[in-house]
């Protein structure tokens, strides 16, 4: 059988804030894989905190190696497997194939082609069959065969198969347990210990990766694993690590109506009857909140979920097809906090087409109805070139349609704010809130006063105050003034000026 390395090409660097994590999509290939007699060799560069020599002298150690794949999960993954691949070559180490996947890959998979000579083909989709097919052909000859890949011929042309059903819930559930070959690493570096239990999301939202990949691959939305699987993965992590803590990195751990809520619950069952002492975070979707689920879940140990809220504008929901109410998400936040299950809100601040009205209305949602954190208020919405909602907004808004990187959100399209004075205001919250974080009368409060909430709330009520006014200020003033008030820097004495004044007061009374 084929002996195959397996590369994240993402190397480490100090400079990252990130915890140790483990790339999920290869424990679940290195187990299909290697249960299929292949060899695989995996090197998750930033999993095992190893530079770009380092993969190289790894890859070279292992001597015959006949088929080298990457996952793509931006620009800066592919132009760090350029490297590997030109470095490899100039040491003459030669491969059968070389391939790349992920979702960055199938989405771009024609571009990335062209722009990297020295890689011979992308799988689009679930790989698991896919790369099986790839290593036993016995020339590239028979790549035409082969559904689901993006190639070059002999003669420089790229063809692109015909997709290749996704996989069904039946053949995730079936396939072997992932090989999880990191997790010592992990737990020793207090980094996080993650499973996937389901693929996709069901929602329609357009400005999201996983939306555009899915419509790329032709895929069923949300593909969910059997409860009975999702529970031995977590009891091998319980049982041969002690893990106690798990990320649940599904892009929607509940998915799709009545059958998700089932699903969710089951394994909440099964975690209660094998007595498994974890506690775990997972993802969702605002509407997909039921009381019982998740009281049930909490019970046995769900700390924390990232929700998407997004906007406090009902037209922004709509714009972007989000399929929720402003309302709802209001009465959803509340009841999770009466469960005591701590909301992550995924929120943004600034959104292309908003008014400055509209700006004043969402940070008011924000302060009212988040876990309000002033990161959060410099947030805009970033613009994926092949999504639906670059599409919609090209005819609003000036927008570049060349992806710039960012080590957030990946590779994303500048744009223009339809309004200048929203353009002014976001750059001028850009500019002063990262001046004053964490400010001094927050860090007093959190070091001196133990995190006294009730201080805390009353820091956050004056913050706003001072950010509603500064927003408010721009009412009725030209571009000029605006810009005046950006260059004088204007909203940084204001926040200055309050954090300071309660800094003084909490000194006074603390004494």
């Amino acid at each position: 059988m084929a002996r195959i390395i397996l590369v994240v090409p993402l190397f480490y660097n100090t400079d990252f804030e990130m915890p140790l994590m483990e790339y999920q999509g290869y424990t679940t290939l290195n187990g299909y894989l290697s249960a299929q007699g292949h060899e695989v060799f995996v090197i998750d560069a930033f999993c095992e905190k190893l530079s770009f020599n380092e993969v190289i002298n790894r890859i070279l150690e292992m001597g015959d190696i006949q088929y080298i794949g990457f996952t793509l999960m931006s620009s800066m993954y592919e132009d760090n497997m350029t490297k590997i691949l030109e470095e490899l070559q100039s040491r003459n180490c030669r491969f059968l194939c070389t391939f790349a996947g992920g979702m960055y890959a199938s989405i771009m998979s024609n571009y990335i082609l062209t722009s990297c000579p020295l890689l011979d083909l992308i799988t689009i989709g679930d790989g698991e069959y896919t790369i099986d097919e790839l290593v036993r052909i016995k020339n590239k000859d028979q790549l035409s065969n082969i559904s689901g890949i993006c190639y070059r011929t002999k003669n420089g042309e790229i063809k692109l198969t015909p997709m290749r059903p996704p996989l069904t819930e039946e053949e995730l559930s079936s396939f072997p347990l992932p090989k999880h070959m990191q997790i010592e690493n992990i737990l020793k570096e207090n980094g996080k210990v993650m499973i996937i239990t389901s693929r996709g999301c069901y929602g329609d939202c357009t400005f999201c990766g996983v939306n555009t990949y899915g419509k790329k691959v032709e895929c069923k939305k949300w593909r969910a694993l059997r409860a009975e699987r999702v529970i031995k993965e977590i009891k091998y992590l319980y049982d041969n690590y002690q893990v106690k803590h798990i990320d649940v990195a599904d892009d929607n751990f509940i998915g799709e109506g009545k059958r998700g809520q089932e699903r969710a619950q089951e394994i909440a069952k099964l975690i209660q009857s094998l007595n498994i002492h974890i506690t775990f975070n997972i993802y969702c979707r605002i509407n997909d909140f039921n009381e019982d689920v998740f009281r049930e879940l909490k019970k046995v140990g769900l700390d924390s979920v990232f929700i998407g809220v997004e906007f406090g504008i009902q037209r922004a929901l709509d714009f972007y097809n989000k399929g929720i109410l402003v309302e709802q998400t209001k009465t959803v936040l509340k009841k999770m906090r009466d469960l005591s299950v701590r909301a992550m809100e995924g929120f943004i601040m600034f959104e292309p087409l908003m008014t400055l009205e509209e700006v004043k209305q969402n940070l008011k949602f924000y302060y009212e109805n988040c876990d309000f954190k002033l990161y959060k208020l410099i947030s805009r919405l970033e613009i994926l070139k092949f999504s639906s909602a670059f599409d919609k907004l090209k005819t609003e808004i000036i927008i570049n349609p060349a992806p710039v990187f960012t080590e957030i959100f990946g590779d994303v399209c500048n744009y223009s704010f339809k309004y200048s004075e929203v353009e002014i205001l976001y750059e001028c919250f850009k500019q002063d809130l990262g001046v004053i974080m964490p400010s001094v009368s927050y860090r007093y409060i959190l070091n001196r006063l133990k995190e006294n909430e009730h201080l805390i709330n009353i820091w956050k009520e004056r913050i706003y105050k001072t950010l509603y006014k500064f927003c408010a200020s721009f009412d009725n003033k030209d571009v000029i003034e605006l810009r005046t008030m950006k260059d004088t820097r204007t909203l940084y004495s204001l926040l200055k000026e309050t954090d300071t004044n309660f800094y003084q007061e909490l000194k006074f009374y603390g004494s």
